[in-house]
C-alpha cells in the first residue's frame, strides 16, 4: 500500500464532552437514601449531558464478555471495588430507554446480584424498584445521569462511576478521543480502495480512491460509545451504505415495534481493540472462527495515521523534487498525465526539427523500443488536433508525408483549448509509453505556437 496516494481531509465540526478522570477513591457503603445537601461540584457531576437512550452497554468482541458486554461500571473508577454493574439491552416495551442494569456486589467470598430495569426522562436513568442484594443490605435505587460515554453519576448516592473494560481498565472518555485522533484506516479491493480518516475534531470522511484519484467521499462525524465500539455518523443518511444500521438497530432496540423519537439512520459501527497505552491496534473488528469452531477476531481495516500519509506525502514530494532537479530520465508514473515531478524547462534530450526524417525516425524507433522512455523532447511539427497528434512532416514541398506520436497534455481534454489543427509549433513533453504505444507528455503551457 502507497500512503503517498491518501489524502487526509478536515471538516469543521465541534463536539464538547464533559470528561473526568479515573480514580481510587473509597465507595459509600450501603448506598442508602439519605438527602445529602449537594454541593456545585456534585451537581456539575450529575449533569445529564447524554440522554441514556443512546448509551451503548458495550462491545460484544471480547471473549471476557458478561452477558454481552465487556463493559463493567465501577464507583469513582476503583475497579479493586467490591461493588459494580453492567448494562443490558432489553425490549423497549420493558425499559422505555431500552436498558436494565445489574449490579453486583462481592461480601466475602460470596457475590450477590440484583437485575433492574431502568426507565428514564429528562436525561435520567432510574431504577424501577430498589436493588436487593439480601445479606442485611439495605435496599437502594438508583437514579443516574450521564456526563459522557464513560462517565455516569448515581444521584442518590452522590457517587461517581466509570466504564472499565477487563484488559486495560477504567479509563476517561478523552483517552479513547485522544487514540482515535487522526487515525486512518483503510483496506484495499479488486479496482479501488477504501479510507476511514479520523479528524482530531470528530469529523470524519469515508473515501474510496481509485490510485491517486478520490472517486467518492462521504462525511460524518465519529464518537467513541465503549470500551470496543466507534460509532461512524454520517451527515447524510443515504451516504451511509448497506454495512450501516439505525441507531435504534446499532444500540439493540431494531424488534422493539415502537419508534424511538429523532433516531438518525445513518450509523455505521466499528468495533475495535486498544492497547494499554492507548493505541488502536484492530479497527473495523469481526469475529472469526477456527476448524474446531472457536472463535477470534480479525481487524477488517489496516492501520496508519494522517501524520504518517503527511510525512509519506512530505517525502515523496521531497523525492519529486530530487528527480526533477536530477533531469531525465523520469521513472514513468502509473497515471501517464502525472508529470508532476517532470522538469519540462530543462535543456531538452532529443530535439527534432521541421523535415528532419531521419532524426524524426531515429527517436520514434527509439521510443518504441523504450530506450529513451522518461526523456524530455522538443518537437518543431503540425498540430493535428482532431486526433490529438503532433506530426512530423518530411520529404519536398510538391511530395510531403507525415509521421505522428500520440499528444497527451496532462492539464487538458478539451481540443478547443490547444492550437488549431495545421498550426506549426514546438512543443516540449516527456516521452512515455503505454503498452506498445509512445506517448509525448505535456501541459498546455509548454505548447508553443511558432
Amino acid at each position: 500500500m502507497k500512503i503517498k496516494k491518501i489524502a487526509a481531509v478536515s471538516l469543521a465540526f465541534a463536539m464538547v464532552l464533559s470528561l473526568a478522570s479515573c480514580g481510587n477513591a473509597d465507595t459509600a457503603e450501603g448506598n442508602d437514601n439519605e438527602t445529602v445537601e449537594s454541593t456545585e461540584e456534585e451537581v456539575a457531576a450529575g449533569e445529564a449531558v447524554i440522554d441514556p437512550t443512546y448509551i451503548h452497554p458495550g462491545s460484544l468482541n471480547d471473549e471476557k464478555q458478561v452477558e454481552e458486554t465487556s463493559d463493567l461500571w465501577y464507583p469513582e473508577g476503583d475497579t479493586d471495588s467490591d461493588d459494580n454493574f453492567f448494562l443490558i439491552y432489553t425490549p423497549h416495551q420493558i425499559s422505555n430507554i431500552g436498558l436494565k442494569l445489574q449490579y453486583y456486589k462481592t461480601i466475602g467470598e460470596h457475590l450477590t446480584f440484583f437485575d433492574a430495569i431502568l426507565n428514564g426522562g429528562d436525561g435520567h436513568a432510574k431504577t424501577n424498584s430498589k436493588i436487593d442484594l439480601g445479606y442485611d443490605i439495605e435496599p437502594f435505587d438508583m437514579d443516574i445521569t450521564f456526563q459522557d460515554d464513560f462517565t455516569c453519576y448515581d444521584n442518590v448516592s452522590k457517587t461517581t462511576w466509570k466504564r472499565s473494560h477487563p484488559d486495560w481498565g477504567c479509563k476517561p472518555q478523552e483517552w479513547y478521543d485522544e487514540a482515535f485522533s487522526g487515525l486512518v484506516g483503510y483496506r484495499d479491493f479488486s479496482t479501488n480502495s477504501q479510507y476511514i480518516i479520523l479528524n482530531e475534531d470528530h469529523s470524519f470522511a469515508e473515501q474510496i480512491r481509485e490510485g491517486d484519484k478520490i472517486t467518492d467521499e462521504k462525511k460524518g462525524k465519529w464518537e467513541v460509545k465503549s470500551a470496543n465500539v466507534l460509532w461512524l455518523i454520517y451527515d447524510n443518511p443515504e451516504d451511509a451504505g448497506p454495512e450501516a444500521v439505525d441507531i435504534t438497530a446499532a444500540l439493540g432496540l431494531e424488534d422493539d415495534g415502537e419508534e424511538v423519537e429523532d433516531v438518525t439512520r445513518n450509523v455505521w459501527p466499528q468495533e475495535f481493540n486498544i492497547s494499554e497505552d492507548g493505541k488502536i491496534t484492530e479497527f473495523g473488528v469481526y469475529p472469526t472462527f477456527d476448524e474446531n469452531n472457536n472463535m477470534s477476531f480479525k481487524s477488517t481495516f489496516e492501520l496508519t495515521t494522517i501524520d504518517e500519509i503527511d510525512a509519506a506525502n512530505e517525502a515523496s514530494a521531497a523525492a519529486a523534487d530530487e528527480s526533477k532537479a536530477a533531469g531525465s530520465p523520469y521513472a514513468t508514473p502509473e497515471d501517464i498525465r502525472d508529470i508532476s515531478g517532470v522538469n519540462l524547462d530543462q535543456t531538452p534530450d532529443y530535439t527534432v526539427e521541421y523535415g528532419d526524417w531521419d532524426g524524426w525516425r531515429e527517436l520514434k524507433d527509439s521510443i518504441n523500443k523504450g530506450e529513451v522512455e522518461g526523456y524530455v523532447g522538443e518537437i518543431h511539427g503540425i498540430m493535428s488536433v482532431a486526433v490529438a497528434t503532433v506530426s512530423i512532416s518530411y520529404g519536398s514541398d510538391e511530395e510531403s508525408h507525415n509521421s505522428w506520436i500520440d499528444l497527451t497534455v496532462a492539464d487538458s481534454t478539451d481540443f478547443s483549448e490547444l492550437p488549431e489543427d495545421g498550426t506549426k509549433v514546438k512543443i516540449t513533453g516527456v516521452f512515455w509509453k503505454s503498452g506498445n504505444n509512445p506517448y509525448l507528455v505535456t501541459d498546455k503551457a509548454h505548447i508553443v505556437i511558432e
